[in-house]
This record gives structure tokens, C-alpha cells and sequence, in this order.
């Protein structure tokens, strides 16, 4: 095996060094130099002159830089540090923090199929589409409901009633369903008009003045869709093609879709923003103090 030599690079002779720097957040302040274990740091100052912008001092100069890099340590989301200027020779920078919202999902709830297809008002990415489809019947209740007489009350949908409580009056609680008269405290009796328009009576010492009640119903069921990018949509899948980021929809024949539900990204922008108390600024230089390669 033949031996290897090295040659290590002498930081002495190119005079290469590391330039090393915490800084910690201060809300609307100016940023802290932190000296840890009694350690002088290599910025002197960093002063804020408005929000997310700080001129940093140096405690030497250089004559050349070759690197950089700065870093987040905390708990504020997204926070970016980075130089907007920076000069060694004058031993002067300008620091940016920077928050980035980051991408969310909207959901937008009732987007309108029109001839299998549907195009989004704004542009982002479709990360989920779901699409609404009739199930059948599924028992749904409604919200608090007037009797009036005390003993009656028309419901105006169509839809068999399967249950019956009392909200207010002199019984509270479930009721016996009947399809004959009220013959007991608490009966409910159900009849049905030639549409399917149900009516519920009580009995008159109940005083019933406020009930709710599950009724069976043609429903929706949202369905999630397999999104592809090409080619013609099958059963459960969707298309989705973007113009000028723009997504437009498009669903298979058959799935017959006319009303859909659809997760796209939105945000992405970023602000200036300064570092809060649990935030702190790692600046690291690269310099060097000779003036050859």
C-alpha cells in the first residue's frame, strides 16, 4: 500500500480566521451581544434602526471576507437572519431578520362543478379534493323548533321522522313516536302530508312549546378524489391543470360532481420582523487578514 502525505492548511501564514458572534432578541430594541463564559464576542454592537434591521459593528477589521453564515436559535416561526450589506474592511453589516408566514392549506368548502369542471378563483397548489355526492337517506336533527298551539308542529322539509325530544314545556326529553293520536304524556304523534311534510303533535297538558327531532334525509358525502395531472380522469379521480398557477378541475364523466371541496396552499410571504427575548442570531465570518490567495 503506498503511504499517504498530508499537507494541512496553515491558518497562521493565509491569515484565515473565524469571526464569531450570539445575539439575542429584544423585541423592539436593539439586539444583545451575549459573552458567553466571559468570552468577548467578535460584534461589538447591533443597533436597531427599524423593525427586523440592525447595523452590527465589528470588534476588528479585515481585509477580505470568505464566508458567512448566520442562524436561528428559538422558538419564533420561521425567523431568517441574513445580511443585507456587510463590509469587513469597515467592520460594519447590516443585519435583516425576517419571518417567513410559511404555506398553509385553505379549504374552500363549496367550489361549483359546472359541466364536470370547475376553475379556482386564485392561484396555489391543490393539495386535496374532495367531492360531494348523494348517499341516500341519513338521520340528521334540527335545531330547537317551535310548537305552536302548544301542540303542534309542521315541519317544512320532507323526510321520515325517526325520534322526537321535548326542548320546553311541561315534559322535557325523549318521546314515544305514534301514528295514531296522543294517548299518553309524552307521545309524539307523526303524520305525514301527500309531499312528505311531516307534522308532530302532542298531547295538550305536555304544553309542549319547543321541540328537536331526527329526520331521515337525502344527504351529501364528501368523497376524496385521487388527483392526477394528465390523461383522461377515471372513476374517483380528478385533474387538476394550473394556467398562470391557476387550478382548474376537471372530473370524470360518470362521477356526475357538482359541488367539490378543495385544499389549496396559500402564503408564503415574508415580512420584516424582529427577534423576540428567546431568539438568538449566530454570526459566523469566515476573513482573512492577508491580501494574497
Amino acid at each position: 500500500m503506498n503511504a499517504q502525505t498530508s499537507y494541512p492548511v496553515s491558518s497562521t501564514k493565509r491569515g484565515i480566521k473565524l469571526v464569531h458572534a450570539i445575539l439575542q432578541g429584544a423585541g423592539a430594541g436593539n439586539l444583545v451581544v451575549v459573552n458567553p463564559n466571559g468570552f468577548a464576542a467578535d460584534v461589538l454592537t447591533a443597533t436597531r434602526s427599524s423593525a427586523g434591521t440592525f447595523a452590527l459593528t465589528f470588534r476588528h477589521k479585515h481585509i477580505r471576507l470568505l464566508d458567512s453564515w448566520l442562524g436561528h436559535q428559538g422558538v419564533t416561526a420561521g425567523l431568517s437572519p441574513r445580511f443585507s450589506a456587510i463590509d469587513v474592511t469597515l467592520g460594519t453589516a447590516t443585519l435583516i431578520t425576517e419571518s417567513f408566514s410559511g404555506v398553509a392549506t385553505a379549504w374552500q368548502t363549496a367550489v361549483t362543478v359546472t359541466a364536470h369542471a370547475a376553475t379556482l378563483a386564485n392561484a396555489g397548489l391543490v393539495t386535496s379534493v374532495a367531492a360531494t355526492t348523494q348517499t341516500g337517506l341519513f338521520p340528521a336533527w334540527s335545531g330547537a323548533t317551535a310548537v305552536s298551539g302548544d301542540t303542534t308542529a309542521e315541519i317544512a322539509t320532507a323526510g321520515y321522522i325517526t325520534a322526537v325530544t321535548v326542548v320546553a314545556g311541561n315534559v322535557t326529553g325523549a318521546c314515544n313516536l305514534r301514528y295514531d293520536a296522543a294517548a299518553t304524556s309524552r307521545d309524539a304523534r307523526v303524520v305525514y302530508s301527500a309531499a312528505g311534510l311531516p307534522t308532530i303533535s302532542f298531547l295538550a297538558g305536555d304544553a309542549v312549546t319547543s321541540v328537536r327531532y331526527q329526520q331521515s334525509r337525502k344527504g351529501e358525502l364528501q368523497a376524496a378524489k385521487e388527483i392526477i395531472h394528465t390523461g383522461t380522469p377515471g372513476a374517483g379521480q380528478v385533474k387538476v391543470e394550473y394556467t398562470a398557477g391557476v387550478p382548474t378541475l376537471t372530473f370524470n364523466t360518470a362521477d356526475n360532481v357538482t359541488v367539490a371541496a378543495v385544499g389549496q396552499q396559500v402564503g408564503g410571504a415574508a415580512g420584516l420582523k424582529d427577534p423576540a427575548s428567546t431568539d438568538y442570531i449566530h454570526v459566523t465570518l469566515v476573513v482573512s487578514d492577508s491580501s494574497g490567495a
